[in-house]
């Protein structure tokens, strides 16, 4: 079972961490598999993520009057393609909206990769703390507790 955040879902450096799992070809066929079935849920859950976001943030949009959306623009006058301009008296609530979305809990009903096929994988420190939602660490041996009496 994989447990993670929308807002990591989300972000460009966890999709090309992604990306890097998906491109090892030094790991079993049965792990493979496993990454490739992680990295296709992956991407459906950030394409359903997307299209809630767009959903949402529709009532918060500002239209001109044939009802398209206008785009922030830059110091030179011109658009800027993905970032919708939002009504000036709803921006803090469409940030906790947006928040709201960005804390959703994510479950994959997949395993984790075991960490010892990757061990040897050209993944940097901060790839693996990235992935680390989707890595199942060897368990550590638990120290031993006596009872005192």
């Amino acid at each position: 079972m994989i447990k993670l955040k929308l807002s990591l879902i989300n972000q460009m450096s966890f999709t090309e961490a992604v990306k890097k799992l998906m491109a090892l070809n030094t790991i079993p066929g049965s792990v493979a598999y496993k990454i490739a079935k992680i990295g296709k849920g992956l991407e459906e859950e950030l394409k359903t993520a997307r299209d809630t976001f767009k959903k949402l943030q529709e009532p918060f949009l500002v239209k001109d009057e044939a009802g398209k959306v206008l785009l922030e623009k830059t110091e030179k006058g011109e658009s800027v393609p993905g970032t919708e301009k939002i009504i000036p008296e709803k921006k803090e609530e469409w940030a906790k909206v947006y928040a709201d979305l960005l804390e959703t809990e994510v479950t994959l009903s997949l395993a984790q990769i075991p960490f010892q096929f990757l061990e040897h994988a050209k993944l940097s420190p901060s790839d693996l703390l990235l992935l680390e939602p989707l890595i199942a660490m060897e368990p550590e041996a638990a120290p031993k507790l006596e009872v005192v009496k």
